[in-house]
């Protein structure tokens, strides 16, 4: 059996009634009278056909698939906007939250507003100072190892390095 599609276009013909109408007919009847050589040249005509029109369709369905796609990810985007607005509004550090590029920053310096207490607070050392200080008292006490990590001398000189850090 093979599927069909009736084909009458006359209107004066008898069955024009079944023009347009899907219909099945068996193959041994139009097979039987014509050349084997025929027959192959139909099917294999026929088959490519096929296979180009399914090819056509799955292209078709896969570009319609990828606009419904990118319709719904867009409509996420706008709907996700307001989300995306109020999360960076939160998440931003506050100094820079309520400044523009047009505005200036005024900008503190602690280091004056220490120098001016000092007669509160005696000895405050910067992290530079403390740096420096720890790094010239292991420079002088350990000038047979000299370039090795705080690790390094924690562990080879224990005693040395609990006297340095007090």
């Amino acid at each position: 059996m093979m599927a069909i599609k009736f084909q009458v276009t006359d209107i004066l013909h008898p069955f024009h009634k079944l023009n347009g109408i899907s219909g099945s007919i068996d193959i041994s009847k139009i097979l039987d009278d014509l050349p084997r050589e025929e027959g192959a040249k139909y099917f294999k005509e026929s088959k490519n056909d096929i296979k180009q029109i399914a090819n056509e369709q799955s292209l078709a369905a896969i570009a319609t698939q990828l606009n419904a796609l990118n319709n719904n990810i867009t409509k996420s985007n706008e709907d996700n906007q307001s989300l995306r607005s109020m999360l960076i509004e939160h998440l931003s550090p506050s100094s820079s939250r309520y400044s523009s590029p047009s505005t200036t920053r005024k900008v503190r310096n602690n280091v004056m507003e220490i120098s001016d207490d000092e007669d509160r607070f005696e000895n405050i050392f910067t992290q530079r100072d403390f740096t420096n200080t720890l790094r010239s008292r292991i420079n002088h006490d350990f000038k047979d190892d000299p370039n090795k990590t705080l690790g390094y001398y924690n562990k080879k000189y224990p005693g040395k390095m609990s006297k340095i850090k007090c």
